[in-house]
């Protein structure tokens, strides 16, 4: 991932105008992202078909939480999708 796609990737993370609170609803994950390495290592895994966002650490203890995404940030992993894969 370059530089630039990571940035991508981390505002759409953590800047407001692509999530939402929502629980899951099909959860069936189209791809991942991951951050970091080994136990402090940071997962998101996105499903693709009901547009929820899962961040996990591997201890759920410590993190495990959904959220859903709205249209433009459906679009914007698509196109982040199609700009790293």
């Amino acid at each position: 991932m370059t530089a630039n796609q990571a940035q991508r990737v981390r505002a759409f993370l953590t800047e407001n105008g692509y999530l939402e609170l929502e629980g899951t609803d099909c959860f069936d994950p189209g791809l991942e992202f991951q951050f970091g390495q080994g136990d402090d290592a940071l997962h998101v895994v996105v499903c693709l078909s009901c547009c929820k966002i899962r961040f996990a650490r591997i201890k759920p203890e410590e993190l495990n939480l959904f959220l859903g995404v709205n249209k433009a940030g459906v679009a914007e992993l698509k196109a982040l999708y199609e700009d790293i894969f």
